[in-house]
């Protein structure tokens, strides 16, 4: 999984970080823009050997002031995570054997909450890494607000997958913290951005699908799961909270049983 898409060099630094705890040569890879990072923020954070959070928070604050990481380091970093554990974790596979990319088991969840505790000063720093807004809108503004409108509609695949594969059993969707952060990009203030791409029809049946399985999923069928307990607080949050328009209506449509969704139980 390490390998995969990088040279053989930047295998071994991160082997040796692994391994035996050697850091990179910081220096030497500062200004190399290859498509892969070595030692990136994530890789920093998933292979350290402590899974306290507070220790974890402390190394996280130490690398993302550090005047030896490229803005790679960072931007890729919160790139793989949010892309392993939102996008390819919702994977139809049912054991980790078969499933070709880093699977952190309990460690997702403490990652998630070290990197997105602050969301505000993440950005804050790759704004300072990539040289300003226009830049960071450039290379790193999907990570932190688009890509919460896939990860919204990837609640759904998590809900089709076998309970007892543990991409399931660990999937981030059941932590409160998580699903906040899912549901802020589909608020109020992102309400022109999100109206517009509820325009296009794929996107829009794509939502209408999402919140289909959202209210029709058998909570009772099955039973005291982490997904009946998630699919609780979503079902509130998306009664209580304010949305753009167009979505509360969409849901409150599909609660009254005035939206057809074709197939909505398959990939």
């Amino acid at each position: 999984m390490v390998s995969s898409g990088r040279r053989k060099a930047e295998v071994n630094v991160i082997k040796d970080y692994f391994l035996r705890g050697k850091m990179p040569n910081w220096k030497k890879y500062k200004e190399w823009n290859g498509d892969c990072r070595h030692v990136d923020l994530k890789m920093f954070l998933w292979l350290h050997p402590s899974d306290d959070i507070e220790v974890l928070k402390g190394l996280y604050k130490t690398y993302m002031e550090s005047d030896l990481i490229h803005e790679l380091d960072v931007i890729k970093g919160y790139g793989s995570f949010v892309d392993n554990e939102f996008l390819r974790a919702a994977s139809s596979k049912k054991t980790i054997e078969e499933y070709l990319f880093p699977f952190m088991g309990t460690k997702n969840i403490i990652l998630f909450r070290v990197m997105f505790e602050d969301v505000e000063y993440a950005e804050g720093r790759i704004r300072s890494l990539v040289g300003g807004q226009e830049n960071f809108d450039k290379k790193a503004r999907e990570i932190f607000e688009l890509l919460g409108y896939q990860n919204f509609l990837r609640m759904r695949l998590w809900l089709l997958q076998d309970i007892k594969s543990p991409l399931c059993l660990n999937s981030l969707y059941q932590y409160d913290d998580v699903l906040e952060w899912c549901l802020t990009t589909l608020t109020p203030n992102k309400e022109k951005e999100f109206s517009e791409g509820l325009h296009t029809p794929e996107y829009l049946k794509s939502f209408q699908r999402a919140l289909y399985c959202l209210h029709h999923f058998d909570t009772e069928k099955e039973g005291d799961t982490c997904r009946t307990s998630a699919i609780h607080k979503i079902r509130k949050i998306l009664d209580e909270r304010t949305f753009v328009p167009e979505f509360k209506q969409m849901w409150e449509d599909v609660k009254a049983g005035k939206i057809e969704v074709k197939d909505p139980w398959k990939r």
